[in-house]
């Protein structure tokens, strides 16, 4: 089991095939990995029945998994005199704190050698103990510091571009709904499903209130213009569309500082078939897949349910580049008397409910997509992703 141990821990750093900096930093993180277990508990005896094995079991792994610890401290340290920049101020805290956290990690590991420990296992118990409080909280300060350092960096970075103003945000407000045009300083590339957290001094009450938004455009590479399509609730959202305006043109421009983008985009053009499902205000986070779609699929035709006026119109004129036309909207709504009505040749409005399953069966047939004859043969990947099921009176489609 050692042997395992060690070798997971060697095979994890790759040093073999990785340049010295990143071995470096690997080494780093995987200390902070194998010393998480021993801070636990304040004593070995809780850890032993945290682990479900005996004290006298539990011993041994302790030693190891500190030694292991201090060995790759160590060599972090080594790379770090070796292959560093040469200049390591104490000045800066992180750097101090490593120090700390580093030699109080050496002396511990010097003192539990048996020859310094048993002339008084008392005092070498409490010295250690109180050494391993002194390590837990100065590496947990640097952690804390460099996070700090590197999060309210990358946000004054996305705000403020040399010789230009901080982000403004253009507010208009229409049919129960908000939208917002934020102007970035600095182009940012936003990946489709990504959202951004946005403070708006001037709206919220609590200058340290902010709320998270998905970003309903998206363009190929980086963009200047992000967009938010927001329904009001309580609390800022519901502000935000007190003093938005019907006009665009009128709109006060307000100062609008976010952090971002946040959030994991779902690799859509690796699918052969996207089936797309959301409801009411989801709609518009789904936006930017189906334009990463269009611009992603111009040889090959998908039947996408979707709804919502003035933003699908947009994905609607995207459709038509190279003549592609490979998108096909269906509107489900559930009001009385409304029966199946065709609009043009790609939108079609369903009275009642959508029938998901039945959508989804249709979707894995092929019924709406003819799909690709690959030569390869490779089996097709079907992503559900999202398909939409609307009211008549929130969301409708303009053609």
């Amino acid at each position: 089991m050692y042997a395992a141990y060690i070798t997971a821990n060697v095979y994890c750093l790759e040093f073999w095939k990785l340049t010295a900096s990143k071995v470096r930093l690997r080494a780093a993180n995987l200390a902070l990995i194998n010393m998480m277990p021993l801070f636990l508990g304040p004593h070995l005896s809780f850890l032993a029945d945290l682990f479900g094995v005996s004290l006298r079991m539990f011993r041994p792994v302790h030693r190891l998994v500190g030694i292991t610890s201090f060995a790759l401290v160590l060599l972090h340290a080594l790379l770090v005199i070796v292959h560093g920049t040469g200049a390591f101020p104490l000045s800066v805290p992180e750097n101090l704190y490593a120090l700390i956290g580093g030699s109080a990690l050496s002396i511990l590991i010097r003192l539990s050698i048996p020859v310094i420990r048993k002339p008084s296992y008392e005092l070498f118990l409490r010295i250690h103990q109180g050494l391993a409080v002194l390590l837990y909280v100065y590496i947990f300060a640097g952690m804390v510091a460099a996070l700090l350092v590197f999060q309210y960096g990358s946000v004054v970075f996305r705000n403020k571009a040399w010789g230009r103003g901080l982000p403004r945000a253009y507010i208009t407000s229409f049919n129960g709904t908000v939208r917002i045009r934020i102007a970035v300083p600095r182009p940012v590339e936003i990946k489709a499903g990504q959202y951004i957290n946005v403070w708006m001094p001037s709206v919220s009450w609590h200058i340290f209130q902010s709320h998270p938004f998905v970003v309903t455009n998206w363009v190929e590479g980086k963009q200047v213009t992000l967009e938010l399509f927001i329904q009001p609730r309580r609390g800022l959202t519901q502000r935000l569309f007190s003093q938005g305006t019907l006009n665009p043109r009128s709109s006060i421009p307000r100062l609008a500082l976010f952090s971002g983008p946040h959030g994991i985009s779902i690799p859509v053009v690796e699918y052969e078939t996207v089936l797309i499902v959301a409801t009411g205000f989801g709609i518009a986070a789904q936006l930017p897949y189906l334009r990463q779609l269009i611009h992603g699929y111009q040889t090959c035709k998908a039947h996408i349910g979707v709804a919502t006026e003035s933003l699908l119109n947009d994905a609607l004129d995207e459709d038509t580049l190279d003549d592609s036309y490979i998108l096909c909207v269906s509107i489900y709504v559930e009001s009385d008397g409304v029966s199946k009505v065709p609009f043009g040749q790609r939108a079609t409005i369903f009275p009642d409910k959508a029938d998901i399953e039945g959508i989804l069966q249709d979707e894995v047939s092929g019924k709406y997509i003819q799909r690709l004859q690959i030569a390869s043969e490779e089996k097709s990947k079907y992503l559900e992703m999202a398909r939409l099921e609307i009211t008549f009176e929130l969301l409708f489609v303009y053609i």
